[in-house]
């Protein structure tokens, strides 16, 4: 069923994102908790991210698929937060320095920019925050951090994002 039809389904959720990797991750997640969890059609608008903070976007997104449509919907909205940079890139981690710019090149800014620091200054930590919405009203929302420091160089497995090694007390 395409999600451009408006079927309210109790037990029916959408992933608000059109990235499909995260919606498998989430899938996954979700396998035996009753959930049929439905991506979005890729005809259906991306909610631009105007909000001052992660809980605003989500919370944006959340309600605007959900009321799209009418099944519950389940939204994200993450980013680094890192210390040295008063908490840039923060939300606007996927647009940060220049919309332009490559993941890659984006990296490779933060990087740039927190080259003389020590280890110890480079504290930072990547934020979700998830809001799951009925067409009408937000249920519930949470966040969560995984902090640490900002390692010297990016990972083979994410070259496109500083990496984070977590805290002892992660």
């Amino acid at each position: 069923m395409s999600t451009l039809e408006r079927r309210p389904t109790s037990k029916a959720l959408v992933i608000a994102t059109h990235n499909q990797g995260k919606v498998r991750e989430i899938e996954t997640l979700l396998a035996g908790s009753g959930w049929d969890v439905r991506s979005l059609d890729p005809e259906v608008p991306e909610v631009p991210e105007t909000g001052t903070t992660f809980a605003a976007n989500a919370r944006a997104k959340a309600l605007y698929y959900a009321g799209h449509t009418g099944m519950a919907a389940l939204a994200d909205d993450s980013g680094l937060e890192i210390d040295a940079l008063g908490g840039e890139p923060g939300v606007r981690s996927a647009r940060y320095v220049h919309p332009d710019l490559s993941p890659a090149q984006r990296n490779l800014e933060i990087l740039a920019r927190l080259r003389d620091l020590p280890a110890r200054d480079r504290g930072a930590r990547f934020v979700c925050h998830l809001v799951l919405a009925m067409p009408d009203k937000v249920v519930h929302e949470t966040t969560g951090t995984c902090g640490g420091r900002i390692a010297g160089s990016a990972t083979r497995s994410r070259p496109w994002r500083p990496s984070v090694t977590p805290s002892a007390t992660q």
